[in-house]
């Protein structure tokens, strides 16, 4: 019995090794070790960071940490506060609406607000 071809369309060497039929790959396209791509990616992403990117990161950190104390301390959101919260909660309508009216939050929904919420706006800045 023999074994079923491979869906990639290699074929076993004498070394019991696979090859690529399409030809060898270059050193350019081989897979890189995963620190290295970490270190690639890591630059990347601090050269892209700009004046103007912090400076939002920075904003959007402070909007999140004066949502955070005042519904911790039960306070209605107003103005800009309460339309990011609300921005930021999405689809949830009904924590959306409650946030709007100056509700109370339940603990749970409180959890919701803080923990992935907020932490996800924070983030995704």
């Amino acid at each position: 019995m023999t074994a079923p071809p491979l869906a990639y369309d290699a074929e076993r060497t004498d070394n019991g090794g696979i090859t690529n039929q399409g030809g060898s790959m270059s050193d350019k396209d081989s897979p890189k070790p995963d620190a290295e791509r970490v270190v690639e990616r890591l630059t990347a992403l601090m050269e892209a960071d700009s004046p103007e990117r912090r400076a939002e990161r920075k904003r959007v950190g402070a909007r999140c940490g004066h949502i955070k104390r005042k519904l911790k301390e039960g306070q209605p959101l107003e103005g800009g506060l309460l339309e990011f919260a609300v921005e930021t909660v999405g689809g949830n309508k009904a924590l959306a609406e409650k946030l709007r009216t100056g509700q109370q939050l339940d603990g749970y929904e409180l959890h919701l607000m803080l923990d992935m919420y907020l932490l996800h706006a924070r983030l995704g800045a």
